[in-house]
């Protein structure tokens, strides 16, 4: 069983890439804001109720999926600090149990962040949208550093597609495609 961990800033492309390996592999893929839009309707955002719900949700369905034997990709903005021992907590369930975790790190230009954190879409889930809002956050966050004492497969996405992203995370980890996933792009019809 198989854990990949994609980290990176906000507006990085997280979900975009971790949606297309999904499809790719057969993943599970589970987004960091399934959990921080669920518990947003119960808990004032970023409250200290809503961390512990938060964490407490996730090792749950880390729990769950590790001993179900899933394989599943995990979404998640990286800050050192109490984060480091949230991720260990969620990679420590999967590798006591046998699995293997692969972190992934996405990277990107801040002109290219700044262009893809304005993109509507991101308004569908509880993600910082606007310029403001990211220079903000990065005026007391870090994001962008690298996950210490583990390797990571890091790669800057600021020019590349999402195929060949998707493409070098599976080529990186020698993960295996799907038999049932067809490329729209490159099938034709009969």
């Amino acid at each position: 069983m198989k854990m990949i961990i994609i980290y990176g800033p906000p507006g990085v492309g997280k979900l975009t890439v971790a949606k297309k390996l999904a499809l790719k592999t057969k993943f599970k893929l589970f987004h960091h804001h399934l959990t921080v839009d669920l518990l947003a309707s119960f808990f004032e955002v970023w409250s200290k109720p809503f961390w512990a719900a938060l964490d407490t949700v996730r090792v749950l369905l880390f729990t769950i999926a590790a001993d179900s034997n899933l394989d599943i990709i995990f979404t998640f903005v990286y800050e050192s600090g109490d984060k480091d021992c949230l991720l260990r907590k969620y990679i420590d369930i999967y590798e006591k149990r046998g699995g293997t975790v692969y972190l992934v790190q996405l990277k990107a230009s801040l002109d290219a962040l700044k262009a893809r954190i304005a993109e509507p879409d991101r308004k569908n889930y509880l993600k910082l949208y606007g310029t403001d809002a990211l220079k903000s956050y990065l005026s007391k966050i870090n994001p962008f550093l690298q996950v210490p004492e583990r390797d990571s497969f890091v790669i800057d996405n600021t020019t590349l597609s999402i195929d060949y992203v998707v493409e070098k995370i599976i080529t990186s980890y020698d993960i295996i495609i799907s038999n049932e996933y067809v490329d729209d792009a490159n099938s034709s019809s009969a």
